[in-house]
């Protein structure tokens, strides 16, 4: 299950990230693509598979495992919470896949003693789906660097699907202050609520429970 690189673990990326995601409000899409155009990146595709138990041990412990494949690379990513009173911030492992199966060693590596043992191949079961196209543009002031991410497509489980259409902001270097500002200024330019796949991501896949 996950075959892993022969070089092992030296293609982890390890990150610690600040972001958040809102939703883009019905007829918002054109100014939210508008105030991006400029400098945007190419759309990527993306299709991702996040992996829980049936007790949903890893969401119980604010842990998101998921093998994500992007513009046709396949990769691990493990997700974890900070406890550092930056309720936007979190730490992401990736690790390259040569298929779309978890990679068990590595997801071990990096877990708490007490889910190490709640995970294995009978109990991490595929939960939900998202496929989404993403343009990105990264944009700077005197105080922080923050990259912009449109993704719009939709989250899938137990045979439903829900719509994706969301602007994320990630705090790519600076104050976390002028970052929350910056954020502040999104209800204006039509990204207003939590996003619908943030809130999917704890609602849908229980569901299935």
């Amino acid at each position: 299950m996950g075959a892993e690189p022969s070089d092992g673990f030296r293609r982890v990326l390890v990150s610690s990230e600040t972001e958040i995601k809102f939703a883009v409000e019905r007829g918002r899409k054109p100014t939210v693509v508008e105030g991006m155009s400029e400098g945007t990146r190419q759309p990527s595709a993306y299709e991702t598979i996040y992996f829980d138990t049936d007790d949903f041990d890893l969401r119980r412990h604010r842990v998101e495992l998921c093998v994500r494949n992007r513009d046709g690379q396949v990769f691990q990513r493990i997700k974890t919470r900070q406890d550092n009173g930056n309720i936007l911030g979190c730490q992401s492992h990736e690790i390259v896949l040569s298929d779309p199966e978890p990679n068990l060693g590595h997801a071990r590596a990096l877990l708490a003693p007490n889910l190490r043992d709640a995970i294995s191949r009978s109990a991490l079961k595929p939960r939900f789906r998202t496929r989404f196209s993403r343009i990105s543009h990264q944009f700077a002031n005197d105080s922080c660097i923050t990259r912009a991410s449109f993704d719009q497509g939709c989250i899938e489980a137990t045979g439903r699907s829900e719509l994706i259409s969301e602007v994320e902001f990630k705090l790519k270097g600076g104050r976390l202050d002028s970052y929350t500002q910056e954020c502040a200024l999104l209800p204006r330019r039509g990204a207003g609520r939590a996003s619908r796949r943030e809130q999917s991501c704890a609602r849908i896949p229980a569901r299935n429970g």
